[in-house]
């Protein structure tokens, strides 16, 4: 080998066996190529085939469902929940066909109202629904909790507040909130007292969300806002204002006018704002505040 050759050879090693390099290569993206394709085609075969069982045990205990939304007495609805336990334990087969009966009869649920609302609520909770559901309320996966969650205030589960309510102060942000918008669906004005214990920040976004429930409830049993206002967290602050503003509680105008002065200008803005609903012209006649 000449001097030549030789720093070739120290330079590109590799340059006599370019051609293997390149063949193997090509095998290598060609196996990887057909493995991808096979694994797509596999995921497709078995998507279609579990749509199929889906579609098929939807079409078998639909027939279930509709009469227990539509039974016109408790005692004919105790007896086709009766008639559906085992048909449901039999059918529902896995968590994955049990998700797809959950969220069929959920669908139902929304679209109802009054006592066919009522009978879904109860079929859902005296059926093997009832315990997917609390399956996933202690799955480690978090988004499979705030599922439950969700589900177990659509369907008024009341005996399973105390399970939800440790949530409502959980370090997950999203399982927080969705446990707090929980609470207040279930238990009203009283869903509330997580606020009490809470040591984060309540986003502008959670404060819209539990008003826009709290709105629909009767204004005359709304407890007194102001149990918060001494709350450590500004924001929890905040939204004890807004709500002695739009609930008018005229009588916590004192309260709301010592937060006028208040060094968070978010909450001494609302304050402001607030004191002039409930007490209209009052700042004008007074010393005027500066925000």
């Amino acid at each position: 080998m000449t001097t030549a050759q030789l720093e070739n050879s120290i330079n590109y090693p590799f340059a006599h066996n370019i051609e293997t390099i390149v063949v193997f290569m090509i095998l290598v993206f060609t196996y990887i190529s057909l493995a991808v394709f096979f694994s797509v085609l596999i995921l497709r075969v078995r998507k279609t085939k579990f749509q199929k069982k889906a579609d098929a045990l939807k079409e078998s205990l639909n027939g279930l469902i509709m009469s227990a939304a539509f039974a016109s007495s408790e005692e004919e609805l105790t007896e086709i929940i009766t008639q559906a336990k085992p048909e449901f334990v039999n059918k529902i087969k896995g968590l994955g066909l049990a998700q797809v009966m959950i969220n069929e009869v959920l669908s139902i649920h929304r679209n109802l109202t009054g006592q066919s609302k009522h009978n879904l609520s109860r079929l859902f909770q005296e059926t093997i629904l009832m315990n997917y559901t609390l399956r996933n309320l202690k799955n480690e996966n978090w988004h499979l909790k705030a599922t439950a969650i969700r589900d177990l205030s659509q369907i008024n589960a009341e005996a399973y507040i105390p399970k939800i309510e440790k949530y409502a102060i959980h370090h997950n942000i999203y399982l927080q909130q969705v446990a707090q918008i929980a609470l207040v669906n279930l238990k009203g004005y009283d869903g509330l007292e997580f606020l009490a214990k809470l040591k984060n920040a309540l986003s502008d976004w959670q404060q819209i969300n539990l008003l826009d429930i709290l709105r629909k409830l009767d204004k005359d049993k709304a407890p007194d806002f102001s149990q918060w206002l001494t709350h450590k967290e500004d924001t929890i602050k905040l939204f004890s204002i807004r709500l002695i503003n739009f609930f008018q509680q005229s009588y916590n105008a004192e309260k709301v006018e010592a937060l006028t002065t208040y060094e968070n200008v978010k909450v001494k803005s609302e304050a402001i704002i607030t004191l002039d609903r409930l007490r209209p012209g009052h700042l004008r006649h007074s010393n005027p505040v500066t925000l």
